[in-house]
């Protein structure tokens, strides 16, 4: 008797033993929801319309009648409570990514960090500006409107110099102002060589929260 009443305990220790082993399934919200009990990390680029980047803004960012393949999303950025309008698209075969945020001055919101080959001022119709480029590759021409209290940016990943952003700039201005016919404008590719001479950058404040082009 007192045989089976040890073998009885020694049956229940085991399946007590194996009960603790089994995964209810329940993390209390620690698992994310791919079930890998990794918590995520929120996005900061979100999916949106052309008409979400206009009522985050204020403003549309207006795209010449030959862009193609254009993508809108809005970026949480540091800490302000405003997000970061942005616009991928392509014109004449050259992939574009157009910026637009609500600031105080002029800053760079591209995302792009590189050593750069060329920087300086600029005027984008009256507006002040900066260019920033590595010839014949990424660049990108960002300016301040006043008027708008908004930092707008175009970047491109390949074709860069000054000629090509500055025009590419105004172009994209003229469009948002409806004055320019965008049959009838397009911005030349430069035609510049590389220097070697090292080039002093403008004082112009960066944006450190901006999220990168690439997210």
């Amino acid at each position: 008797m007192k045989k089976l009443t040890a073998l009885l305990l020694v049956l229940i220790t085991a399946l007590s033993l194996c009960a603790c082993g089994v995964d209810s399934g329940d993390d209390s919200g620690s698992a994310s929801p791919g079930g890998t009990g990794n918590v995520g990390v929120a996005n900061p680029v979100t999916s949106a319309t052309a008409q979400d980047v206009e009522n985050e803004l204020g403003v549309a960012l207006t795209l010449p009648g030959r862009a193609t393949d254009a993508v809108y999303q809005l970026i949480d950025h540091g800490d302000s409570d405003t997000k970061m309008g942005q616009c991928r698209f392509v014109l004449d075969g050259t992939e574009c990514t157009y910026r637009a945020v609500k600031a105080d001055g002029l800053k760079d919101i591209s995302g792009m960090f590189y050593a750069w080959e060329k920087a300086g001022s600029c005027d984008i119709d009256g507006c002040p500006g900066n260019v920033r480029y590595n010839t014949g590759e990424e660049g990108v021409c960002f300016w301040y409107d006043e008027d708008a209290g908004l930092v707008y940016c175009i970047s491109v990943e390949t074709g860069a110099g000054e000629e090509y952003l500055v025009s590419l700039a105004e172009y994209l201005r003229s469009c948002a102002d409806g004055q320019a016919p965008v049959e009838e404008v397009s911005p030349e590719q430069p035609d510049e060589q590389p220097s070697d001479e090292p080039v002093e950058q403008p004082p112009v404040e960066d944006d450190g929260d901006a999220a990168d082009e690439t997210a």
